[in-house]
């Protein structure tokens, strides 16, 4: 089998044995990244109890979309799709994250509130049965 060769494009007319780079446009690690964290972020906001690794994944992956998306415009990189698939991911990690971290903080007061309440019956009803107790044992100590 023979090796596979990429075509390279004609250098600018270089000489006989002389060595020709050629610079190829590279891909943005930014944009990869963005892409990266973005799924992974959307993915645990959707996991519950772990809404919080969601939100620094989803800024992580704004910023860096951000940044792809500019060096983009400026030449310098390619990889635009990534990097706006990585942002827009980034931005719905950071929203599950919030809405995540706002329902468990509901659910902490809720059940808060309940425990306080459970507490206040259990008060009472110690109270009662102390209340009974002392006035039956008044009646039988009368003989």
């Amino acid at each position: 089998m023979g090796t596979a060769t990429s075509p390279v494009p004609p250098a600018a007319y270089a000489a006989p044995g002389q060595t020709v780079f050629v610079e190829r446009p590279g891909g943005s690690g930014f944009a990869v990244a963005s892409l990266v964290l973005g799924l992974i972020g959307a993915l645990f906001g959707l996991i519950p109890l772990f809404f919080f690794l969601s939100i620094p994944a989803g800024v992580l992956a704004l910023i860096f979309g951000v940044v792809a998306v500019r060096r983009h415009r400026g030449g310098a990189a390619s990889g635009k799709g990534m990097a706006i698939a990585g942002a827009i991911l980034g931005g719905l990690a950071l929203v599950l994250g919030i809405v995540g971290v706002v329902a468990i903080g509901d659910a902490a007061n809720e059940l808060d509130q309940d425990l306080q309440e459970i507490e206040q019956d259990f008060q009472r009803d110690v109270d009662q049965l102390e209340e009974d107790f002392e006035s039956g044992l008044g009646q039988t100590a009368g003989f």
